[in-house]
């Protein structure tokens, strides 16, 4: 069975396509609430680096999920910015990672959310 595990709220709105599919355990990290028996709450942080130096450790959440994983990632999210930080957990685990990163348009984008895109991608 392969794990997808979306981080933000666009992510998470993509891993949930995946929920229709038996052959796939989805987990999903927000801060925002969303009702599912595999979704943790991450607490809002105001800035990108805050979520990068307070990312919570996973490592009980996602015991029971096993590899592959696929992380599907929007970069335009402040949310992002802990993504290195569920990567390192993740690959304590000794399984293969694979990133969907959503690139947005950057066009539509403030100048604060491509700084922060870019840094992410």
């Amino acid at each position: 069975m392969a794990t997808i595990i979306g981080l933000g709220s666009g992510a998470c709105n993509i891993a949930k396509a995946f929920l229709s599919y038996p052959q796939y355990e989805v987990y999903l990290l927000d801060t925002e609430h969303i009702p599912h028996k595999n979704f943790k709450l991450i607490k809002e942080q105001k800035s990108h680096m805050d979520y990068e130096d307070s990312f919570p450790n996973i490592n009980n959440f996602l015991s029971a999920a096993a590899g592959p994983f696929t992380v599907v990632i929007c970069g335009g999210g402040t949310i992002s910015g802990g993504i290195l930080r569920l990567l390192e957990q993740l690959r304590e685990k000794k399984d293969k990672i694979n990133l969907l990163y959503i690139k947005p348009d950057r066009d539509l984008l403030s100048d604060v959310r491509q700084k922060q895109d870019k840094v992410v991608f």
